[in-house]
């Protein structure tokens, strides 16, 4: 005689973990909020480490500049330009690292006839591979 096996699935239970996994992707703020934080992090170390997102060295100052400066730093004077650097929300499904407030950041950054570039925002391969792994262990954290 064949055992027979009953398997019982209350509906109403599937369909509210379902509703609240569909919540939790509609609203991607939290992943969203840890890249820009991880982007944030990581475009303030490139003044540290006077290099650009995919870790190539800035152009050394020129010697009249460090004559005017009297310092060795390079897009550092003031500490305006790094102390601008913020995250700049634009809903729950994205943000973005910029630069407000400095008019002459973009010079900086994009260079000009008689200064070199200097990028000190942008995203790497590795910085792509950091900001993936960050979403993926959110949405495997909402997995049902």
């Amino acid at each position: 005689m064949a055992k027979s096996i009953v398997v019982r699935v209350r509906a109403s239970d599937v369909l509210a973990r379902l509703a609240m996994a569909a919540e939790k992707l509609g609203n991607l703020s939290i992943p969203v909020s840890q890249s820009a934080e991880y982007m944030l992090k990581e475009t303030k170390l490139n003044f540290a480490k006077e290099s650009t997102p995919d870790g190539a060295g800035w152009a050394a100052l020129a010697a009249s500049t460090l004559a005017q400066k009297g310092s060795g730093k390079i897009l550092v004077k003031s500490g305006a330009l790094l102390g601008s650097i913020a995250i700049q929300e634009a809903g729950s499904k994205q943000a973005f690292i910029s630069s407000t407030g400095v008019a002459y950041a973009i010079y900086h950054a994009a260079g000009t006839s008689k200064m070199p570039a200097r990028e000190f925002i942008g995203i790497s391969g590795r910085h792509e591979t950091r900001i993936n792994q960050i979403f993926k262990k959110y949405i495997k954290s909402i997995s049902l």
